[in-house]
């Protein structure tokens, strides 16, 4: 499957036919990076709600001495979220039906962050950069 050119199209990796309801790359301030909704909801709101529920529990496993976790699932009546701290300070996001198996949701998770660290890899955080603009410019200078 090719790599998507920037981080924007991350869930572009999503089956039409998976389980999910929703996915959400978003940074730990709740700022929205990347969406995928199967029907439309209140995005900002789930992304601001997901990234200060990540900090209370960081705040909370600290009373107790314990590491913060780096996924969280919870249960909401016959919906389940799973949230999972990335690198660069960002959180993955996904809504599924209760009726998902969890380890369905861990792997789809894995793979998605798996994906996003590729893209970071080869294109940096700006996306991946237009070959043929690229090569135009280098012809231009006469490289």
């Amino acid at each position: 499957m090719p790599l998507p050119r920037d981080v924007k199209e991350l869930f572009s990796l999503v089956d039409p036919d998976a389980p999910l309801q929703a996915g959400f790359l978003i940074t730990e301030d709740g700022a929205i990076l990347a969406s995928w909704m199967r029907v439309e909801m209140h995005q900002r709101e789930v992304a601001v709600m997901a990234a200060t529920m990540m900090a209370s529990i960081a705040t909370i496993v600290e009373v107790f001495g314990v590491p913060t976790p780096r996924t969280v699932l919870v249960t909401m009546g016959e919906q389940q979220v799973l949230a999972r701290k990335l690198a660069r300070n960002q959180i993955l996001i996904l809504v599924s039906s209760k009726d998902v198996h969890k380890q369905n949701l861990y792997l789809t998770a894995k793979r998605l962050s798996t994906r996003l660290e590729a893209i970071y890899r080869h294109a940096g955080p700006e996306g991946l950069r237009d070959e043929d603009a690229t090569q135009g410019r280098a012809r231009a200078r006469g490289d």
